[in-house]
């Protein structure tokens, strides 16, 4: 099963074309790694698998996430751990977090 599958996509992060016919796939038995300077995409990927950002809808393109082209996004949610300082930033000391996640996004 891919976990990741991302096909001839456009994305923008506000009026910035941050993703061009951009392709990915990651297959669950994978280890990856997104690595990159300031500006090259990294968060915009992130947004894009949490779906707080979408792709331009066009011919040819096309996203799947767990096998699954649509989703109820808490449920997704449910279903990614992204773990961040800045996220860390909104939590009070008292937060408490599930480790039941199938995959993990550290940056």
């Amino acid at each position: 099963m891919n976990i990741i599958e991302l096909q001839n996509i456009t994305v923008f992060q506000e009026s910035n074309k941050v993703f061009d016919d951009f392709s990915l796939t990651i297959d669950e038995s994978q280890s990856t790694v997104i690595l990159g300077p300031n500006g090259s995409g990294k968060t915009t990927l992130l947004k894009l698998l949490n779906r707080e950002l979408y792709i331009v809808e066009s011919e040819g393109s096309s996203i799947k996430i767990f096998d699954k082209e649509r989703w109820n996004v808490q449920e997704l949610r449910s279903n990614l751990g992204v773990v961040s300082p800045h996220l860390q930033n909104n939590y009070s000391d008292t937060a408490v977090g599930l480790t039941r996640c199938p995959i993990w996004f550290l940056f």
